[in-house]
C-alpha cells in the first residue's frame, strides 16, 4: 500500500474530501456533456437556418433575373411603340391625316390664325 492510501484509510476527512472530489469531477463531466449537447444543437439549428436563407436568396436572385429580362422586353416594346412608323400608323387608324401645308389668315393686324 502506498502512503496516500494508508493516510486516506486513517483519516476520515481525507476520505470525505476524495469522495467530494470524485462527485465534483462527475458533475463537471455532466456539465461539459450538457454544454456540448446545447452548443451542438444551437450550431445545427443556426446552420440549417442559414442554408434555408441561402435557398431563399437564390430563389429571389432568380426572380430578379426574370424580372430584369421582362423589364428589358417591355422597354424594347415601349421603344417600338414610340417609333415614328407606329405613331403614324396609329394616327391613320383613328382617322387623322398628315398636315400638308399651313396657310395663315389675318383678320386683325399683327395677329395670325392658322387655316385648314
Amino acid at each position: 500500500m502506498t502512503h496516500a492510501t494508508i493516510h486516506a484509510q486513517l483519516n476520515p476527512f481525507a476520505q470525505q474530501r476524495a469522495a467530494k472530489q470524485r462527485q465534483v469531477a462527475v458533475w463537471m463531466n455532466v456539465l461539459c456533456l450538457c454544454l456540448f449537447v446545447v452548443f451542438s444543437f444551437l450550431y445545427i439549428t443556426k446552420t440549417s437556418a442559414l442554408s434555408t436563407r441561402g435557398y431563399s436568396i437564390a430563389d429571389l436572385e432568380k426572380q430578379k433575373v426574370t424580372l430584369e429580362r421582362e423589364t428589358q422586353k417591355l422597354e424594347v416594346r415601349i421603344a417600338q411603340e414610340r417609333s415614328l412608323d407606329r405613331v403614324i400608323a396609329r394616327m391613320n387608324g383613328i382617322g387623322m391625316v398628315p398636315l400638308e401645308g399651313i396657310a395663315y389668315a389675318s383678320t386683325v393686324p399683327n395677329t395670325l390664325v392658322a387655316l385648314r
